[in-house]
């Protein structure tokens, strides 16, 4: 009877946790709804986009919300706007701070008018930050805060106001797994070139765009990226290098470098900067040439020339074929099979046969000489087989 009695309040109590436990799975972490609550505050929602963002509603199914299974914690915001249409404004509050188990924020192509909160730095868990394209009504002026995201593997911030963010390059170098980096069109600050550091993610950033910002100079930071397989530099004003043997962009430029920085690159934009010389032929380790990209890859850079572009460098000389070979020699370079090399050629085999021929043909004693040293270097060399054939027959003879 006890034990029929254990058993039933055994099985009655993992009953009555299966049920606790499923009743809070993706069931909305009350501290996470709070903070959604007041991010809703802080947004104008003119099309009524948020409009399952209301009470009654578990706020795991609410739009643009995803929850962890176990926990119930927000894990991802994505409220990118699809369209013109559905986009989203006021401001982002420091509320959103408060999210501290988010992976993902997805906010961007919205029509925010604010500072961006400071309290981002407290998403340490976060992965995915896209704040972009915001037509430069988002600003920083500082980007401090993002230096504490050390799990952020993708940021984008590109269409934002960063022009009084001095320290965007410090900042975004102390990030350790960043593997894609976009600041298109941020009003990006020049930078000091002799005290840029190091970026901690020279290792894994494998996109990285620039492009839109009046950059003087690529920040010697960017110079060891060894994962990189796409570089957007459109649209800067980079002159600083010539795409020679030496440099690409201002970048350290040894040799080496060129198979650290573009042996893995797959798409690559220079175009519309100021960029001189002309596009090296050599090719770089694993593959790659600057000369394989589309010629759209450079177009608006007036002073560079050469393939795949149609401006042909001073000095190429044009083929049959209407392409720039240097390999074509020029009629007024030095040349080294002339009509000097085929008489020389002819006067020195005159000299030398009849160097050695001549002198026995008219030398008679000479002559005479010359056949007995080979008379007697014929009969020294028979006597000699014959000898050695001899002796080996009689020691073959003995052994039998």
């Amino acid at each position: 009877m006890f034990r029929s009695s254990l058993c039933l309040l055994f099985l009655q109590a993992s009953i009555l946790l299966c049920v606790g436990s499923n009743s809070h799975k993706n069931k909305c972490a009350e501290t996470d709804r709070e903070a959604l609550d007041n991010l809703k505050h802080g947004f104008i929602d003119k099309k009524d986009i948020l409009s399952s963002w209301r009470n009654g509603v578990d706020c795991c199914k609410w739009k643009g919300v995803s929850c962890h299974n176990i926990t119930g914690h927000v894990t991802i915001v994505d409220l990118q706007s699809s369209s013109y249409s559905q986009q989203l404004g006021g401001k982002i509050p420091e509320c959103i701070g408060s999210l501290g188990q988010l992976i993902e924020l997805k906010l961007s192509d919205n029509k925010f008018v604010s500072l961006v909160p400071h309290t981002l730095a407290n998403l340490s868990n976060l992965q995915t930050l896209d704040l972009g394209w915001s037509n430069h009504y988002l600003v920083a002026n500082d980007l401090e805060w993002v230096s504490h995201l050390h799990n952020l593997r993708y940021l984008d911030l590109s269409n934002m106001n960063l022009s009084r963010a001095v320290d965007w390059l410090s900042s975004i170098s102390k990030i350790p797994s960043l593997s894609q980096l976009h600041l298109s069109d941020c009003f990006l600050p020049q930078v000091n070139l002799k005290s840029t550091p190091q970026l901690n993610s020279s290792t894994s950033l494998t996109h990285l765009d620039l492009s839109i910002n009046s950059l003087h100079h690529v920040p010697d930071g960017f110079a060891n990226l060894t994962s990189l397989q796409y570089l957007h530099l459109s649209y800067n004003e980079l002159e600083v290098g010539l795409l020679d043997d030496k440099a690409i962009l201002a970048w350290k430029g040894e040799n080496r470098e060129y198979g650290k920085n573009l042996g893995l690159m797959t798409s690559i934009d220079l175009s519309y900067n100021q960029l001189k010389g002309e596009i090296p032929q050599r090719k770089i380790p694993l593959g790659t040439q600057l000369q394989s990209f589309d010629a759209s890859t450079y177009i608006g850079n007036d002073g560079l020339c050469g393939p795949p572009l149609s401006e042909h460098c001073p000095g190429d000389v044009i083929s049959p074929t209407g392409s720039p070979d240097k390999h074509v020699i020029d009629g007024n370079e030095d040349k080294v099979i002339t009509s000097g090399f085929y008489i020389s050629l002819g006067l020195g085999f005159c000299l030398g046969f009849w160097g050695v021929c001549g002198t026995l043909v008219i030398k008679t004693s000479w002559r005479h000489a010359y056949f007995q040293f080979f008379n007697k270097m014929n009969d020294w060399i028979h006597v000699t087989v014959a000898v050695f054939t001899a002796r080996m027959t009689r020691r073959f003879q003995l052994q039998e």
